[in-house]
C-alpha cells in the first residue's frame, strides 16, 4: 500500500459553488500524436479519423475526433473539477463541427444550478467544447455529485 498523499484535486465543497461558475481547461493545440492516441484508445478504426485522404475523399476538412475522445475529454475537465469524493452523474452532449488536428483546443462549462437530491448535493452544468478554428463545436449538459458535508 503507498503511503504517497493523494494528487487528486480537492471536492469542491456545496457552498462554494455558485450558480454562474465556470471551468475551463487550458487551451491545447492538438496534433497528430492526439489523433493516434484517440484512435488507439478507442479501437475505432474508421479511416475518417486518421487517414486524410480518405477524409477528404468522403467530403471532409481534414480527420476528426470521435465521439468517445468527445466524451472523454468533456468528462475529464469535469472529474478533475470535482476530486476524488465527486462524482460524474450524467453527460450528454451533441456533435455540431468537427474537432482536427491543427485546432486549439478549449473545454468549458458553466455551473446552471443546484439541488438536493435524496443523499446527493447535484451540480447541473452546460458543457461545450470550443476551438479557435469553429467556435463551440460540441455542447451538452452535465450532472456532478458532490458529497454531503458530514
Amino acid at each position: 500500500m503507498s503511503t504517497a498523499p493523494s494528487t487528486l484535486p480537492a471536492t469542491p465543497g456545496w457552498d462554494d459553488v455558485e450558480v454562474g461558475q465556470q471551468i475551463a481547461s487550458q487551451p491545447r493545440l492538438l496534433d497528430w500524436q492526439d489523433v493516434v492516441l484517440q484512435v488507439s484508445g478507442s479501437q475505432d478504426w474508421n479511416r475518417v479519423h486518421y487517414d486524410h485522404q480518405f477524409a477528404v475523399d468522403a467530403g471532409h476538412r481534414e480527420v476528426f475526433f470521435n465521439v468517445g475522445w468527445t466524451s472523454a475529454t468533456l468528462s475529464r475537465l469535469l472529474t478533475d473539477w470535482c476530486g476524488a469524493h465527486g462524482w460524474l452523474r450524467e453527460l450528454e452532449f451533441q456533435m455540431r463541427k468537427m474537432i482536427s488536428p491543427g485546432d486549439t483546443l478549449t473545454v468549458k462549462a458553466e455551473v446552471t444550478g443546484k439541488r438536493a437530491e435524496g443523499s446527493s448535493n447535484l451540480v447541473e452544468f452546460d458543457v461545450w467544447l470550443e476551438t479557435d478554428r469553429e467556435g463551440k463545436t460540441t455542447r451538452g449538459k452535465a450532472v456532478v455529485a458532490l458529497p454531503t458535508a458530514q
